[in-house]
């Protein structure tokens, strides 16, 4: 909240909420590793990092993502990965160990989630589902996929399905 009041002049409740979601998603990670203070901490940071990390996927990156679901589990989880390799406390193991391990988590899961969403897209492609045609993308995806329009007020063309009749 006060994120997006420095930046912004007034909170901001998408930032706001995107912070504490990003707190709860980043102390998931180390929830049964980490104390008590320092989940306080790892939650404070992430409710930091989520919001800032939203706003460059959204202003920098020009990428859409209008739930903020990047930025809250994408750093939000990286970051809370990484801070269990900070700050457990692991007899047996080193931190750096544990941070070293953490690491290698991280860059797996980003490996098979590129790995696995240029799949998806390049069967969508192939199928010819990727994206929707012109047509469509003016009248609107709500009268093609669902022949009703959301926003009635704003209508530019007719209903289909009422055009159909008269034809």
């Amino acid at each position: 909240m006060l994120l997006g009041y420095y930046r912004y002049g007034k909170p901001d409740v998408i930032l706001t909420l995107m912070g504490f979601l990003g707190g709860l998603v980043a102390i998931t990670a180390g929830a049964g590793r980490i104390a008590a203070p320092w989940a306080v901490l790892v939650g404070a940071v992430a409710g930091v990092i989520v919001p800032l990390f939203a706003i460059w996927i959204d202003l920098l990156a020009h990428l859409d993502d209008p739930v903020g679901a990047i930025a809250i589990h994408g750093a939000g989880g990286v970051w809370g990965t990484l801070a269990v390799g900070f700050l457990s406390h692991d007899p047996n193991m080193s931190r750096l160990r544990h941070l070293e391990i953490q690491v290698i988590g991280v860059l797996a899961l980003g490996l098979l989630s590129a790995i696995a969403s240029a799949a998806l897209f390049a069967t969508l492609r192939a199928a010819g589902r990727l994206r929707a045609n012109e047509a469509d993308e003016f009248e609107g995806l709500d009268l093609a996929e669902h022949d009703i329009g959301a926003y009635p007020d704003f209508q530019q063309t007719m209903i289909k399905s009422y055009h159909l009749r008269e034809a």
